[in-house]
């Protein structure tokens, strides 16, 4: 069984039983390190095929940062990843869109980088991965407590080859957000609500999308209540997400003089704002006059295509899971669907914050065929879209 065979490589080579580590630890580390190695040749053989021009273009979106050309860093060092490496070197300004940004990812890169001689983009790759492994870590140790061993190692494996997985490894938030509000969920259903909160302002400091645990934490405080318990954490706890969004929003405002977030995002960053059905008819809409020509079409429309499918797909795995994930996974599900999809933008990158699909997923799909199936279409697609995204195309 192939899920079962990733989960034993660290066994097979002794380390696993050296150390007596359970399948719970050895199976989440046996994926980052199939999944870190993946990626890392994939760059390889795409960037020693098809060489990257540096044209004005390309160079533009640099932001001053120096482009590296190594075949370890360099390839990951593309949209998004530039922005975190210039907040990381000089910080916040209000006339450059950088707000949209928030800042707990490149503290960490700034905090990190002395350790790794200095360099900026090392650190943020050092921080994605070691965030990633703990995230399936933690994820496997939530989903068994709620449905057993075999649940939780296809919920980890079918994170790790969604076709936007390779941004869990990349110069980006993902892994650190996604590892925060796993540990919430954990922490929380340990009781725990005191470290839950504070992973929740923590993760409100890292996204936009943060706020929303308000929601679930709202809900554990109600329950808690409605059994009577009538100790002010729950409450204290679900404050803190919001609290963090508006600490930032706070510095932003008077600190920087910048405007409100979805100004800057409507006005310097360029991207339309709209609520979720708006946002896929754009999508639609931007789709249907060149979808003979899904992937020639300059503009990349298979993205377009993409966001669509994967936005409408997790949305069918969430809606009918409540009682397959529980209230609060739920809720947290919706609410970061909903908003994230306010974005016309991103969208495939953005549904990997709805880690419960996976769950949902992993339940309604049990079995060795299944997750066979789910690596023989998923792994290639994801690693097609890591090597699109080395070749600077845009996929999220």
């Amino acid at each position: 069984m192939i899920t079962v065979q990733a989960g034993r490589l660290l066994k097979q080579r002794g380390w696993g039983h050296a150390l007596r580590l359970p399948d719970s630890v050895t199976y989440p580390l046996a994926l980052a390190l199939y999944l870190r190695l993946a990626l890392s040749a994939v760059a390889v053989w795409t960037l020693s095929l098809r060489p990257v021009r540096e044209t004005a273009l390309v160079r533009a979106q640099y932001l001053g940062i120096v482009p590296l050309h190594d075949w370890l860093l360099a390839p990951w060092q593309r949209f998004d990843a530039l922005w975190y490496l210039r907040l990381a070197a000089h910080g916040y300004d209000a006339r450059d869109g950088s707000t949209v940004y928030f800042p707990l990812y490149p503290l960490l890169i700034r905090g990190v980088a002395p350790l790794l001689g200095g360099n900026l983009m090392r650190a943020a790759l050092a921080v994605s991965n070691v965030c990633f492994t703990l995230l399936l870590l933690l994820l496997y140790h939530l989903v068994a407590g709620r449905h057993g061993h075999d649940v939780a190692r296809r919920a980890v494996l079918l994170l790790c080859i969604f076709p936007t997985a390779s941004f869990l490894l990349g110069a980006y938030t993902e892994s650190l957000f996604l590892a925060l509000v796993v540990g919430l969920f954990l922490a929380a259903a340990r009781g725990r609500l005191a470290l839950a909160g504070l992973l929740g302002l923590l993760a409100a400091l890292t996204r936009l999308q943060g706020i929303v645990l308000a929601l679930p934490l709202l809900w554990m405080a109600l329950v808690s209540w409605r059994q009577g318990s009538r100790s002010p954490r729950p409450w204290v706890a679900a404050l803190l997400p919001p609290l963090g969004t508006g600490l930032f929003t706070l510095y932003t405002r008077v600190m920087l003089q910048a405007g409100p977030v979805t100004s800057v995002y409507a006005g310097q960053v360029h991207q339309q704002l709209g609520p979720p059905w708006v946002i896929l008819g754009r999508y639609w809409t931007a789709l249907t006059p060149h979808w003979p020509h899904l992937f020639s079409y300059p503009t990349g429309n298979w993205v377009d295509a993409l966001n669509i499918v994967l936005a409408l797909g997790v949305l069918g795995l969430v809606l009918p899971a409540r009682r397959i994930v529980g209230t609060d996974l739920w809720l947290y599900a919706l609410a970061t669907w909903a908003v994230t999809l306010c974005i016309h933008q991103s969208t495939d990158r953005y549904m990997l914050t709805v880690f419960p699909a996976f769950i949902a997923l992993a339940v309604y799909a049990p079995g060795r065929r299944a997750g066979q199936l789910a690596l023989m279409i998923g792994a290639p697609v994801m690693l097609f879209i890591a090597s699109q995204f080395v070749l600077w195309s845009f996929v999220g």
